[in-house]
């Protein structure tokens, strides 16, 4: 005996939703255009102001730079690779000097 899974069970809110969807809709599909938060499209705008802030100080983190803009984290690095621009973090590395004895 198969068993049915808890989705595939006829309830009465079930039909309760189908039978509103279609007298509101006209239809039995599911309108998935406006459900959660919406997009927000950068502007030129935004983008340049992103770009002058990077410019502006070009050791600055984008975590830094979205605290300080109304954009997200994923905005500011969008915006810098359409620049062509990759930011990365300095990291220090040992260096021989011109004294120091050869391997």
């Amino acid at each position: 005996m198969r068993r049915l899974s808890k989705q595939s069970t006829a309830t009465s809110s079930n039909f309760s939703a189908l039978f509103r969807r279609l007298a509101e809709a006209g239809t039995l599909e599911v309108n998935t255009v406006d459900r959660g938060q919406p997009r927000r499209l950068h502007t030129t705008l935004l983008a340049e102001c992103i770009l002058e802030h990077i410019h502006h100080d070009p050791s600055v983190s984008t975590r830094l730079v979205m605290a300080t803009l109304p954009v997200s984290h994923t905005t500011v690095w969008r915006v810098l690779h359409q620049q062509f621009l990759y930011p990365y973090h300095y990291q220090q590395m040992q260096a021989f000097a011109p004294g120091d004895h050869p391997a």
